[in-house]
């Protein structure tokens, strides 16, 4: 449902009684091959895909904006540095991440970090930065083991060397509702 939706985990709202079995599903959501076409298209696949989905599951999907629980993602007091439009991508990876503790972005927009926080954090992060090109930027903090997150170091590393803050709040932002289809 999330895929059909393009939405993930933190982002949907089950109001009905999911199966927790694990299903193999497929579904054609192409038309027959064209002559002269490598690969048959569908534009609209995400939208075949919820029908589906509806017609076999008998699950719906609506997107929704409510209000939740957020992090904003936001410039703090000394305002945000250590962001370089720098156009290299070093061995041609666009992000590494360090089991110790740290992360390297190259050529990536701020959205990349939000997916990065977000996953760390299990929590919506909205952003709040301003930040509109792809940038260069790394973080470095203490974590000696992965099993244990190190959140607060995660948090300090981002006020002290991308000058941001994580902010703890409420706002509407939009939801995925999945709901048993009528």
């Amino acid at each position: 449902i999330q895929i059909a939706y393009r939405q993930d985990k933190l982002h949907t709202v089950v109001n009905a009684d999911l199966p927790t079995n694990r299903y193999d599903f497929i579904a054609k959501l192409v038309a027959p091959l064209e002559s002269r076409k490598i690969m048959p298209q569908n534009q609209n696949w995400a939208t075949e895909l919820q029908k589906e989905i509806t017609k076999k599951f008998g699950f719906t999907g609506r997107l929704e904006m409510r209000e939740t629980r957020v992090l904003a993602l936001q410039p703090g007091s000394t305002g945000t540095h250590g962001f370089e439009v720098s156009h290299s991508m070093p061995d041609g990876r666009a992000m590494e991440v360090r089991l110790s503790g740290g992360c390297s972005f190259h050529e990536q927009p701020v959205e990349v970090l939000i997916s990065f926080l977000q996953q760390r954090f299990q929590v919506p992060v909205v952003d709040q930065t301003g930040l509109t090109q792809e940038y260069d930027f790394s973080l470095a903090w203490d974590e000696p083991d992965p099993k244990h997150r190190n959140l607060d170091g995660l948090k300090q590393a981002l006020h002290d060397q991308l000058g941001l803050e994580l902010v703890p709040t409420n706002m509407p932002i939009e939801l995925l509702v999945v709901e048993k289809s009528k």
